[in-house]
């Protein structure tokens, strides 16, 4: 792949981790009291939802509409190139609780797919790409969550 192929398909992965202000392991947030999310609570949160900010780097501003029907569509822009992407996928939860997004970024004519936890503690949502309490960062959600009615 070669760069611009990266930054799009780290972009594509931004589903996962959207805009950090505070990171910590899976089981740090074990011991703090978080709760892995159940496909119910998962799918509740997402369903409507609207997602829109930056990602852990900063360099890509993404905004997407996650629909109650399991499709989702938006937009990604790379800042540092400016250079930008419509998308549109599915994204569904799992009986584990485990979300999965399958997409398309079309100004690149890339496909990605792009899996990840969530986690709830004290009224924040925590996403991580494992549920791995060694290994795993889990990554705030500090985006604007609106629902749609």
């Amino acid at each position: 792949m070669n760069t611009m192929s990266n930054a799009f398909l780290a972009a594509s992965l931004a589903i996962s981790a959207m805009s950090a202000n505070a990171q910590s392991t899976v089981g740090e947030l074990l011991d703090g009291g978080a709760r892995k999310m159940t496909r119910e609570q998962a799918t509740a949160y997402l369903a409507g939802s609207k997602l829109a900010g930056p990602t852990r780097s900063g360099e890509v501003v993404m905004s997407l509409d996650l629909k109650a029907d399991g499709s989702f569509s938006g937009s990604v822009h790379q800042t540092v190139r400016n250079l930008a992407s419509g998308t549109s996928g599915k994204w569904v939860v799992d009986d584990s609780g485990k979300t999965c997004a399958e997409g398309r970024l079309f100004a690149w004519n890339m496909n990605f797919k792009e899996c990840f936890v969530s986690y709830l503690l004290e009224g924040v949502v925590y996403r991580t790409m494992s549920d791995s309490e060694d290994r795993a960062s889990a990554v705030r959600k500090a985006l604007e969550q609106i629902k749609s009615n």
